[in-house]
């Protein structure tokens, strides 16, 4: 016996179910999709539903609602956005001196040995690469002071990242299928920027 084959028609199950090893083949023969019917393999159709006549594919908001998406799989997912949604915004860095230059934490250690270097050497070169990937003439000290301005940048969003990812178990299903990360990353920094 194979998997149950059903043909539809709007709301109307028109043929099957039926399992037999040549149900899919004759299905085929069967559907009339010029009429509107369709294939397919449960009833009603999982991950759709039928609206204004036809059916359509729900959201993912709508499927978590309805249980078809489980939160322990929501959630996970939802973590990797957030960290992702966070990188970027390092990735789009900080303003220092009229440039921008990114505040990934493989930025940070870049800056890290540079002033190591520096300490150890004596020696600087000068110049430090922008987000647009021009070299910006900075003094040593000027080195220092981005180098800190990024990293409290890197700081903040780690805290923010670790926030938002924190709160997610907590969150009700309502909660998790409306979330909005770029509404509650605004939230999250106003209140780390009012409590500091």
């Amino acid at each position: 016996m194979g998997e149950q084959v059903f043909i539809i028609k709007g709301e109307e199950i028109i043929w099957g179910p039926h399992d037999y090893p040549e149900a899919l083949s004759d299905a085929n023969l069967l559907c009339q999709s010029s009429h509107g019917e369709e294939i397919v393999f449960e009833f009603p159709p999982s991950g759709k539903i039928f609206e204004n006549g036809v059916w359509r594919e729900l959201t993912p908001k709508e499927k978590i609602l309805n249980g078809e998406l489980q939160l322990s799989s929501v959630i996970p997912n939802l973590k990797n956005q957030i960290l992702f949604f966070i990188e970027s915004k390092c990735e789009e860095g900080v303003e220092f001196n009229g440039h921008f230059f990114q505040a990934r934490e493989l930025d940070l250690n870049r800056m890290n040995n540079a002033l190591k270097k520096i300490e150890l050497s004596g020696i600087w070169n000068g110049a430090w690469r922008s987000r647009n990937n021009e070299w910006v003439a900075l003094s040593h000290q000027e080195l220092v002071s981005l180098a800190l301005t990024c990293g409290a940048y890197w700081e903040t969003m780690f805290v923010v990242a670790r926030v938002m990812i924190d709160e997610l178990p907590s969150l009700s299903k309502e909660d998790i299928a409306n979330y909005d990360i770029n509404a509650k990353w605004e939230s999250v920094l106003n209140n780390l920027t009012v409590n500091q």
